[in-house]
């Protein structure tokens, strides 16, 4: 018996499964997932609307809730609400991310950039505008913010960032922005968008717990990423940008021998002591050098203990 025939019909859900399955298939992949899969990524993941329990991150849900407080346009948040009290909230303000729209289709300019944000990517983007991200985010940045503007609604949009970004997925919650209530059929302009923005990734949040300054580093021993206390002992408590060697990021006269691709073959942890240039001072650090594997590359991880 072939297949199909063995499977039993759908009844009064065929016409569903059967769309369901047709927009599944390789051939219909829509515009936005060919962007992503002809730069090498995972297709981004957006839901319009979204209701709080599809929201998987705590500030999320928290930013859902301020916004439900706030005085709104249809799903519309009015400018007049983007003061500098909601865009400093404790706990979401370094996160936010508000951008103003010189029309509906853009160009759409950074006008506040949580420091945060600016920490996890490397760049303060504060003044530029969503093309000067580089090649197919920056295209899908604009085409986001232009398909908010246009549907007026909030999105949920959750994707893979460039590899230099030391993050598995951004979760990004964006919520559209109008200059006034509308007046009877006439829509109040789209003018703006303030947007969440959350880091997913297991290994950053472990290495932000850790006691001694961690440093993650790739093939090539460019820092992508250093945790909390390297950042306080190497970079006066500043967050990239992540395009710095070993040495001119931390001073650590470090010789990376062997590749992170072997150091994870052979399950092998690098202890050595070395020098680091401390301002004028030569001073002798322990260094521990491993490897992980993060969004399918392999990565130095060091560890520095300062005595």
């Amino acid at each position: 018996m072939a297949l199909l025939e063995s499977v039993p019909p759908f009844g009064p859900l065929a016409e569903e499964v059967h769309t369901l399955a047709d927009s599944l298939l390789p051939s219909r992949q829509d515009p936005v997932a060919l962007l992503f899969n002809d730069a090498g990524f995972e297709p981004p993941t957006l839901t319009w609307s979204p209701t709080r329990s599809a929201l998987r991150h705590p500030l999320l849900k928290r930013f859902y809730d301020v916004v439900e407080k706030q005085e709104r346009q249809n799903q519309c948040l009015l400018a007049e609400t983007i003061t500098e009290d909601l865009l400093g909230l404790h706990d979401l303000g370094n996160w936010f991310i508000y951008l103003e729209a010189e029309t509906p289709e853009g160009p759409f300019r950074y006008r506040s950039y949580g420091q945060a944000v600016a920490q996890t990517y490397g760049h303060d983007m504060t003044g530029k505008t969503t093309l000067d991200f580089p090649e197919h985010i920056g295209v899908f940045f604009s085409a986001l913010y232009y398909a908010c503007a246009m549907r007026r609604e909030p999105v949920l949009a959750i994707h893979e960032p460039p590899n230099e970004v030391f993050v598995q997925f951004w979760h990004r919650l964006t919520v559209p922005v109008c200059a006034t209530k509308s007046i009877g059929k006439i829509e109040s302009p789209i003018t703006g968008f303030l947007t969440l923005a959350i880091p997913e990734s297991d290994l950053r949040a472990g290495m932000e717990l850790m006691p001694d300054p961690v440093m993650v580093a790739d093939a090539e021993g460019i820092v992508r990423f250093a945790n909390r206390k390297a950042r306080e002992a190497f970079d006066g408590g500043c967050s990239g940008p992540w395009d710095r060697t070993v040495f001119d990021y931390s001073g650590l006269d470090l010789t990376l021998d062997q590749s992170p691709e072997d150091l994870i073959r052979r399950d092998m942890i690098d202890e050595r002591r070395v020098l680091r240039l401390d301002q004028t001072t030569l001073r002798d650090v322990r260094v521990t050098v491993s490897a992980a594997r993060h969004r399918g590359a392999a990565l130095y991880v060091i560890v520095i203990r300062i005595d």
